[in-house]
């Protein structure tokens, strides 16, 4: 008896109904159909799922240059892929307990294009061989926008951010509009009274300053970074791009210290660059805990039209003087500083005059604090850890 004929490319299951077994259906070993083959009365024929066991190597290299390689199978997922990467680069860079790196650090990019966690292998076209680019998600960390009068006038605030970055906090409490270019802007209407002191009209919340904060939005189309060759050099051979999604922080362009070195450092270098005590009380205290974490922190702050080309800030009325100063840092290891040739920003940091900073950055040569000055002032600063 021929009923049809299964092509050999398929897996099947076939399933009969005999009254021996009633109802339910029964699968019989092929030796012994023939000794059922006329009490059978149905048939049921399912087509099996064949399971695919390629095995799929690739690469994976960071914003770093640290190159990984992995291995998986056409169902792994990109979740997957992500906590592999972690696990690595925590082992690698023997970070400790409650500062290790999970899977949710990072986003990937393959063929111009960012990869999802829920993705497979397969989903994405990743095969045997393909190098895909991670990139890790970063924090602009508590920037704060004071403003000083000596009398007391109303003032907006417009904050804008290019797509690179996106907003994750914002204080007094704001809805942000999506801008034309991709991007989000924040606006604040406030009563600036002497001594700092802001009322947020909408909500009539005092305040003393300005606060947000946004995470980094890596995307295919992130622009390179140029940079001069040293911080010491005030006129850079190409304007810089500061990139919140690929910051640029290299032994060419900051100095390193030892971590017990950094907190009088960053009080002289930030009274030369016009923060006053609070400010600057504030801005250690905010990154301490995390710098000490490491035993050795590379650091630099980014000139202003760097860091105002990614997060245009628009005051009205215009103030006589602005000042924003924007830090990167970064924790290093011992074998990190000898193998990636940091004794240049050693030498820097033993060389360098705080006071260079105030050229670097760009700001006007200031014999006292921001907040001592005449007229309507505004003075931000924040900071990005580059992991």
């Amino acid at each position: 008896m021929h009923l049809f004929s299964i092509p050999r490319e398929f897996d099947v299951r076939i399933l009969v109904k005999l009254p021996i077994f009633g109802e339910e259906k029964a699968e019989i070993d092929p030796l012994i159909w023939p000794t059922f083959a006329e009490q059978i009365k149905t048939i049921w024929v399912t087509r099996l799922q064949r399971l695919d066991i390629r095995v799929i190597n690739l690469k994976v290299v960071t914003v770093r240059g640290n190159e990984y390689s992995f291995s998986g199978r056409p169902t792994t997922t990109i979740k997957t892929l992500a906590i592999k990467l972690a696990n690595a680069e925590n082992e690698r860079l023997g970070r400790s307990e409650e500062d290790q790196l999970d899977f949710t650090s990072y986003r990937f990019i393959f063929y111009n294009r960012r990869l999802r966690n829920e993705e497979t292998f397969e989903d994405c076209n990743i095969v045997d061989g393909s190098i895909i680019d991670a990139q890790t998600l970063l924090t602009g960390g508590k920037p704060v926008i004071y403003l000083f009068s000596p009398t007391p006038l109303s003032a907006k605030v417009q904050l804008e951010l290019v797509p690179q970055w996106s907003f994750s906090a914002i204080y007094p409490v704001k809805k942000f509009e999506e801008t034309k270019n991709g991007g989000q802007a924040v606006t604040w209407d406030v009563i600036v009274k002497p001594g700092s002191l802001l009322i947020d009209k909408e909500s009539q919340a005092e305040v003393s300053y300005l606060y947000w904060e946004a995470k980094s939005n890596p995307s295919p189309s992130t622009p390179a970074t140029s940079r001069s060759a040293s911080p010491i050099d005030s006129t850079p051979t190409r304007v810089e791009i500061f990139d919140p999604s690929a910051p640029n922080l290299t032994p060419s362009n900051s100095i390193l210290l030892n971590v017990d070195q950094v907190p009088l450092y960053l009080d002289k270098a930030l009274f030369a660059l016009g923060l006053h005590t609070e400010a600057r009380t504030s801005f250690i205290t905010y990154w301490l805990p995390d710098m000490l974490k490491h035993n050795s922190i590379a650091l630099r702050f980014i000139p202003q039209h760097a860091y105002e080309a990614s997060a245009p800030l628009k005051v009205e009325p215009q103030p006589s003087l602005t000042v924003r100063v924007f830090m990167l840092w970064r924790g290093l290891l011992p074998c990190e500083i000898e193998e990636d040739g940091w004794s240049e920003a050693i030498t820097r940091a033993e060389e360098m005059s705080v006071e260079s900073w105030k050229d670097i950055v760009g700001i006007p040569d200031l014999l006292r604090p921001v907040t001592e000055g005449d007229g309507f002032r505004v003075l931000e600063w924040g900071g990005m850890e580059v992991k």
